[in-house]
C-alpha cells in the first residue's frame, strides 16, 4: 500500500474506540457461545430426565426418584430410601419396606421366626431378636414374605413389608420401626409423578378429584 494510500486508511481511526468494539465483538461472541453450550446442556438434563421418569414409571419406583443439584433426576435405590440400625438395615419403595440383616451360613427357614399384624414386626433368628417393635406405619400384614439368599457378602435375609398406604418422595416412612434408624426424607424431595395427559382418570387423580 502507498504511503498516500496509508494515510487516507488512518485519517479518523481511533485507536481506543477499536480496541472498545474489539472487546465488545469478543465478549458478544462468548455469550452466544455459553448460551448455546448451556442450551445442548438444558437439552441433554430434559433428556435425561425424561428417559429416567420413563424408567421409573415402568420399574414401579417413581416414589424413589429425586432432583439432583445439576437438575438432574435420578432413581435412588431402596436401601438408599431407608437407613442402618444396629442389627438391621431398611429400605422403600412407594409400596414395599424391606428389613435386612446377614446371618449365619446354616441359617435355614426353621431358624427364622417372623410374626406381624398390621402395625408391628417381630424379626428373631435363631432365638436371637434381630427387631420387634411398632412400625411406622400400617402394612398388610397378610402380605408380609421373607426370602433367605446367598450373597458375595453372605447370607441374606430379607423380609418384605406392603404398606397399606402407597407414599412417595418426602412422604415416605421416616423409618421401619419407631424410634430406630430414621431416614431423612426432607431430601427427598415433592413426590414425582408421570401422567398420560389423553388419562381422564389419571388426570382427575392427579389433581385430587377422585
Amino acid at each position: 500500500m502507498q504511503e498516500s494510500q496509508m494515510r487516507q486508511a488512518l485519517q479518523g481511526f481511533d485507536p481506543a474506540n477499536h480496541q472498545k468494539e474489539r472487546i465488545a465483538h469478543l465478549e458478544g461472541m462468548k455469550a452466544m457461545g455459553k448460551a448455546s453450550a448451556d442450551g445442548e446442556r438444558l437439552d441433554h438434563v430434559e433428556m435425561h430426565n425424561e428417559h429416567t421418569l420413563r424408567d421409573a414409571k415402568q420399574q414401579g419406583r417413581q416414589g424413589n426418584v429425586v432432583f439432583g443439584d445439576d437438575g438432574k433426576v435420578r432413581i435412588l435405590s431402596e436401601d438408599e430410601m431407608g437407613a442402618r440400625a444396629a442389627k438391621y438395615w431398611w429400605g422403600q419403595n412407594n409400596t414395599e419396606v424391606t428389613i435386612k440383616c446377614r446371618v449365619d451360613a446354616d441359617v435355614k427357614a426353621r431358624h427364622v421366626l417372623l410374626a406381624t399384624t398390621s402395625n408391628s414386626v417381630k424379626l428373631h433368628v435363631k432365638g436371637a431378636a434381630v427387631c420387634e417393635g411398632a412400625l411406622h406405619r400400617p402394612i398388610i400384614s397378610d402380605e408380609t414374605t421373607y426370602a433367605l439368599d446367598d450373597t458375595p457378602e453372605g447370607r441374606l435375609l430379607t423380609v418384605t413389608l406392603t404398606k397399606a398406604r402407597e407414599t412417595s418422595g418426602v412422604e415416605h416412612w421416616k423409618c421401619a420401626i419407631k424410634g430406630e434408624a430414621r431416614a431423612d426424607t426432607s431430601k427427598f424431595g415433592v413426590p414425582v409423578k408421570t401422567i398420560n395427559p389423553y388419562d381422564p382418570q389419571a388426570l382427575k387423580e392427579a389433581l385430587g378429584d377422585r
